[in-house]
């Protein structure tokens, strides 16, 4: 269900894929708050808290990218299928 496409490389040699695996691999994501309609998440990132939120189907990150963000792809591979049933999509395989 991403919003980002594959492949894209942002402020280095690491692509957005890369980081947000490897954010969630190091602990960086903390989920605070989930339930069907409503996510909230802390994404610690090169030594800042960034706020991620999903609710109604729309995604937000306190580091105010509006593509490309890790932060936001990071929460996604975690929490995609219970946000998609909230909102009646069908999330990509």
């Amino acid at each position: 269900m991403s919003a980002h496409a594959a492949g894209i490389v942002h402020g280095g040699a690491e692509t957005i894929e890369a980081e947000a695996a490897r954010l969630l691999a190091t602990g960086a994501v903390d989920l605070t708050f989930v339930t069907p309609g409503i996510t909230s998440a802390r994404v610690r990132s090169d030594g800042v808290d960034h706020s991620v939120r999903v609710a109604g189907g729309r995604w937000e990150c306190s580091c105010g990218a509006r593509f490309g963000c890790a932060h936001l792809e990071a929460v996604a591979l975690v929490t995609v299928p219970t946000v998609c049933d909230a909102v009646g999509i069908e999330a990509e395989p």
